[in-house]
């Protein structure tokens, strides 16, 4: 089951081809159309603003294997992630996008 969860959110993140707005090396990776969510990466460390109650940051390499799974526990709290420069995706509730760490 996990497997094809993984195999889903894979394709739906290479479905979904919402561009992505660059400001100062700043990526704004999503806005919810449902709350002000804002999720953004900048370097290693990824942001998530006005986020409700008990959601989870989950990142998956290019290939499907999730790398990192953090419990969001306030509405405006900030990641530091120690991974290698590369492709990855990134999922916070309902908003899921691809991202290049450089």
């Amino acid at each position: 089951m996990k497997k094809v969860s993984v195999i889903v959110l894979f394709f739906l993140a290479f479905v979904t081809m919402s561009q992505a707005q660059v400001k100062e090396d700043k990526v704004i990776l999503a806005e919810s159309a449902q709350s002000s969510m804002t999720v953004s990466i900048d370097s290693n460390k990824i942001s998530v603003q006005n986020a409700p109650a008990n959601l989870k940051l989950e990142v998956f390499s290019i290939v499907g294997v999730q790398v990192v799974s953090r419990k969001i526990n306030s509405a405006n709290q900030e990641f530091y992630l120690h991974l290698p420069k590369g492709y990855y995706i990134v999922k916070v509730g309902d908003i899921v996008r691809k991202t290049a760490l450089k």
